[in-house]
């Protein structure tokens, strides 16, 4: 496990506040020759509640904000798993969901995001009473279902959840994405 945020490195950690049953952070930057950017706004979910095993991210702009290079970078997969275990004591097994607020995702092409989530959304697919779209890696071969969870799955945000899955020893496969109609989007482990 990293430690992303150890002494000498350019990335910090503070706690912004506790609500909704997590506790929120607030991630910084300090690039070269500068001063503490804030980059990330992290969540991790509280023992116990409905929260529970859940990574909850908030904002997002590493490839904005974050100039470092070399050994000294760390990946959006890095930090959101050294708060999770290092900072929270939480084992990377008992990670379940990663949620994210209001999509942004300034990676251009066919692994956007955001592109990937609307492109699900034009097929048509069954909704849920709330209007959210969940597409399931359990889907039929070839259906519109699995064809839309692989869409996702190679998104950017997808490949955020497998990197965390793979590099961590979370010990789980990506097993569903729920879309909802405010761009929010939730990432389900099994």
């Amino acid at each position: 496990m990293p430690d992303v945020f150890a002494p000498g490195t350019p990335y910090t950690q503070s706690v912004r506040n506790t609500a909704d049953s997590r506790t929120n952070y607030n991630i910084q930057v300090t690039n070269p020759g500068g001063q503490p950017q804030d980059m990330n706004w992290i969540g991790v979910g509280q023992r116990g509640t409905a929260r529970d095993g859940e990574i909850f991210i908030e904002t997002a702009f590493n490839r904005r904000v974050d100039q470092t290079s070399g050994d000294q970078k760390k990946y959006l997969s890095d930090i959101l798993m050294a708060l999770f275990n290092r900072v929270e004591g939480r084992d990377p097994t008992e990670l379940n969901r990663i949620e994210v607020d209001k999509v942004t995702d300034e990676n251009p092409g066919a692994t956007n995001t955001i592109n990937s989530m609307q492109e699900v959304r034009r097929m048509n697919l069954p909704t849920n009473p709330d209007g959210s779209i969940t597409v399931r890696s359990s889907a039929a071969p070839g259906s519109d279902e699995k064809k839309a969870f692989d869409k996702m799955w190679q998104s950017n945000y997808g490949q955020i959840a497998e990197r965390v899955n793979v590099e961590f020893s979370v010990g789980k496969q990506v097993s569903q994405f729920d879309i909802k109609t405010t761009d929010d989007l939730t990432i389900s482990y099994a």
